[in-house]
């Protein structure tokens, strides 16, 4: 049985950009169920057509214990207007992505005979109430997923349980991002990771670049997907693309949001060049300890190479993050070969009359070997709380990983294939650069235990400034004592 909270006090959330857009695609990914035609379906069409049969093979590879009784909470953030649970939908309502997740839900339900409920808190008040239950001893939730910048927070609280103590969890696994498995690891310790549970945002807050192929054309702006599967898109091949583009359309010789450009980012945006051109904010070392890895001749190259593209050229335009939806919309109305934003963008661009294409972010150079992806900020990661009784373990343990399984198999195939690839994708090259995106998500240390240095681009660009040098130098004492910190706190070593 699947058993919606409604016990708890709702909380109004204040969203950033992303977050909307995540939650308004959402709102179209809930009815993009086809006929054969290619029509939208109505939202009371048969869910038999529309949604994929939960994969019991797979749920049979589980240790079957009765768990009769116990219920599973699941603390995360509201649904808000999107109407849509991605923990626990109340029932079926023929809506693809909703169908999927309830029978999710219902599969392990049946399959263990406990309940799945969930906790709702705003994002504003998660910290708080995540930490005061846990210090407090209670055990209202057993599961939770969090925000990604927050999560370091409740690491360093020390309110988190290591999941490599709960059995039956295996990080190994498909549904579980390998990143983040790597790189928030502590000396064996992991009190932070990704899985699919929380599909939604898990695929859809993703950062991600997109050109006008229309503009491309016009400009005769070389095949850019053939140079992407050549291993040839980097950012010197970005900054060259952008540069024939720019043009003062209307000839008031004022270059504004009324003209065309080679480029559009807000200084957030720039972020995705971080990992795109793998450049590690920590790296862990073989002592299993993650140490700051920032400080590199690359990360200097790259700096000044954003800073000639973005301030220096003329061919980008460049604002803060306040921007960011109206550049989307900027480059929806065809004003800009290239942008950087997410995958939810795509329900803006839904009726954009250009043809557009979705693609990574360019690596630093052909030498380098994937193309590499930025998790965003407010995507979720997912935690054990430390008051969970050590007599719930292996409950815990077994419902977790049948969950996240099937969020694998039968969930994420109804947002990726059915909605998303389906319905807002417009060419099959779009769809093979989200497998690219997707499969090479970066989830660094630190970005989500913020020493100083989780936005270091955005943060340098915004100044109007190129000198790394100066602005690490200012910092590089203060997060390495931070670092320490932090270390001592999550490993319990002083």
């Amino acid at each position: 049985m699947v058993v919606p909270n409604h016990g708890k006090e709702h909380i109004a959330m204040k969203h950033t950009k992303a977050s909307v857009l995540v939650l308004a695609l959402i709102m179209g990914l809930v009815s993009c169920g086809q006929t054969s035609g290619g029509d939208d379906q109505p939202s009371n069409a048969s869910t038999d057509d529309t949604t994929p049969e939960v994969t019991t093979a797979l749920i049979e590879n589980f240790e079957r214990r009765d768990f009769s009784g116990m219920t599973y909470t699941v603390m995360a953030r509201p649904v808000n207007k999107a109407d849509i649970n991605q923990i626990a939908p109340e029932s079926m309502n023929g809506e693809v992505v909703n169908d999927a997740i309830y029978k999710r839900n219902l599969a392990v339900s049946e399959y263990f005979g406990a309940d799945i409920e969930w906790r709702e808190c705003a994002e504003a008040d998660y910290i708080g109430t995540f930490s005061n239950t846990v210090l407090a001893g209670d055990d209202e939730f057993q599961f939770a997923a969090v925000h990604v910048t927050q999560s370091g927070a409740l690491a360093k609280r020390g309110v988190l349980t290591d999941l490599n103590k709960i059995p039956y969890l295996d990080m190994t696994k498909p549904w579980w991002n390998q990143a983040a498995r790597e790189n928030l690891t502590v000396k064996g310790k992991t009190f932070i990771g990704q899985n699919d549970i929380p599909t939604y945002m898990v695929i859809c807050s993703n950062h991600v670049m997109y050109f006008n192929k229309t503009i491309a054309e016009k400009y005769q702006t070389p095949d850019i997907y053939a140079l992407i599967r050549e291993g040839k898109w980097t950012l010197d091949k970005l900054a060259e693309f952008a540069m024939p583009v720019t043009s003062d359309l209307n000839g008031d010789n004022i270059m504004d949001e009324n003209d065309l450009w080679g480029f559009i980012t807000t200084s957030g945006s720039t972020s995705i060049f971080l990992p795109s051109c793998d450049q590690p904010i920590m790296k862990t070392g073989d002592d299993g300890i993650p140490t700051l890895a920032l400080n590199t001749p690359k990360m200097v190259t790259i700096i000044e190479k954003l800073y000639k593209l973005c301030i220096e050229s003329g061919d980008t335009l460049f604002a803060g993050i306040d921007k960011e939806l109206d550049f989307c919309k900027l480059f929806t109305e065809g004003h800009s070969l290239f942008y950087n934003g997410y995958v939810a963008d795509m329900n803006i661009m839904r009726d954009m009359k250009d043809e557009y294409g979705l693609i990574p972010a360019p690596k630093f150079d052909e030498a380098q070997e994937n193309y590499r992806t930025l998790i965003q900020g407010s995507s979720d990661l997912v935690v054990i709380p430390a008051s969970l009784p050590e007599e719930k373990y292996e409950f815990v343990g077994l419902m977790t990983e049948a969950l996240a399984a099937l969020s694998y198999t039968d969930v994420r195939p109804a947002i990726y294939e059915d909605a998303l690839k389906g319905k807002y994708m417009r060419d099959t090259d779009s769809q093979e650069m989200l497998d690219l995106v997707t499969r090479n998500i970066v989830i660094d240390f630190g970005m989500v235990n913020n020493v100083g240095f989780a936005f270091p681009i955005w943060n340098i660009l915004e100044s109007k400034s190129s000198d790394f040098a100066s602005w690490y130098a200012k910092r590089e004492a203060q997060a390495i004592s931070e670092n320490k910190k932090i270390i001592a706190l999550l490993t319990g070593e002083e």
